[in-house]
């Protein structure tokens, strides 16, 4: 009668698996919380020091008096128009 010849388990490497494992929960933790945990409102993340500033850029101005001013003509020009000079030679292709 023959003898079985027993052949001996390959051990299983757990390194790469555990590896394997972490970078899986890592990347689903940083999707779920880039794409799915709600975001905290302004008032948790901003002191009430800087409340007063949202409220400033609330405020809203009246431009009108300012364009009625500049059409009324009341307002002079300190500046003249911009004269265009030549620029740049008439044929850019020849030697100097």
């Amino acid at each position: 009668m023959p003898l079985p010849i027993l052949k001996p388990k390959k051990q299983i490497n757990w390194i790469p698996i555990a590896v394997a494992a972490v970078l899986t929960i890592i990347v689903v933790g940083a999707a779920y919380f880039l794409f799915f945990a709600p975001t905290p409102g302004i008032e948790a993340l901003v002191p009430s020091e800087q409340k007063i500033t949202a409220q400033i850029s609330a405020v809203r101005l009246d431009t009108r008096p300012v364009v009625e001013i500049f059409n009324s003509g009341r307002l002079k020009r300190s500046a003249s128009p911009v004269s265009v000079g030549q620029t740049g030679r008439t044929n850019p292709f020849i030697s100097f």
